[in-house]
């Protein structure tokens, strides 16, 4: 199935976050260019990127036995506007589900899947100690194994 664009082709890096203050509590990957190169850029992996102009989301197609999950690894741009696009590119290419990380959007039909997923380990790096969970804003490139 034909989806997106390589990477190397787009350009989703131009809608990052502002840089974050070293108080923030947020617990996020920092993304740069080379991030996503890194990350993503990596052809064999499949990842493509899904470009509205205003709203980009970072996918991977792949087969679970008789269903196909569309990957929300990353996106940029407004979440809800990054829900639509999502949803919408998963009916495009015939997914039979879209997986992301993040609260439920039940008017982009994203429920909440409460027990299914990895469990996380947190080990402190500093004295800061563990961010509280709704300070966490991670997505599913950031803890996918591939």
């Amino acid at each position: 199935v034909d989806i997106g664009t390589w990477l190397a082709s787009s350009d989703p890096a131009r809608r990052t976050p502002a840089e974050v203050s070293s108080t923030d509590r947020t617990l996020r990957t920092d993304i740069d260019d080379d991030f996503l190169q890194w990350r993503y850029g990596l052809d064999s992996l499949h990842y493509r990127v899904v470009d509205d102009g205003d709203t980009a989301v970072i996918v991977r197609l792949r087969r679970r036995g008789s269903s196909t999950e569309l990957v929300i690894a990353d996106s940029f741009g407004n979440a809800g506007a990054a829900d639509r696009l999502a949803a919408k590119t998963g009916g495009n290419v015939g997914a039979t589900h879209v997986l992301r990380l993040g609260p439920p959007n039940p008017r982009n039909l994203f429920a909440p899947a409460p027990g299914l997923g990895p469990d996380l380990t947190w080990r402190a790096l500093n004295d800061s100690g563990q961010p509280p969970l709704p300070n966490w804003d991670l997505r599913m490139g950031d803890i996918e194994l591939f």
